[in-house]
């Protein structure tokens, strides 16, 4: 019995930008709420400390929310990136091959080095 060969192979490998996208969708949430829900608290932080004063407990959750709201925009926009960046170029952390094959009665889906195979017969709806 020969061994059956795709009708049709596509491979695709991520390169560092992408890979950065999805590294921050993942991270950090799809949709624009989760994605700004932490600064909001910290915000939010902020402005129950302006309402209770600076001249007694207010100042420390000013200074908190501040805090937060400045670690957040680090590890955000600077450190996550630099390390994403670090361990992508030196170990091709990231570095991820998407394709499929199809054949003659079922399809073969690659992403980052598993394989699922379905008949095409399983499947609902390709939309």
């Amino acid at each position: 019995m020969s061994e059956q060969r795709p009708t049709v192979s596509v491979r695709y490998y991520l390169n560092l930008e992408e890979s950065q996208d999805g590294f921050a969708l993942v991270t950090f949430g799809k949709k624009t709420f989760s994605r700004f829900l932490t600064p909001v608290i910290s915000i939010a932080i902020i402005g129950w400390g302006i309402y209770l004063g600076f001249s007694d407990v207010g100042r420390y959750y000013v200074a908190l929310g501040a805090f937060f709201l400045i670690m957040q925009g680090l590890m955000r926009y600077w450190l996550l990136p630099m390390l994403f960046k670090r361990q992508f170029i030196r170990y091709q952390f990231g570095k991820s091959e998407q394709g499929i094959d199809l054949y003659q009665d079922h399809f073969e889906l690659y992403a980052t080095g598993k394989k699922q195979t379905a008949q095409y017969a399983e499947v609902q709806s390709f939309a």
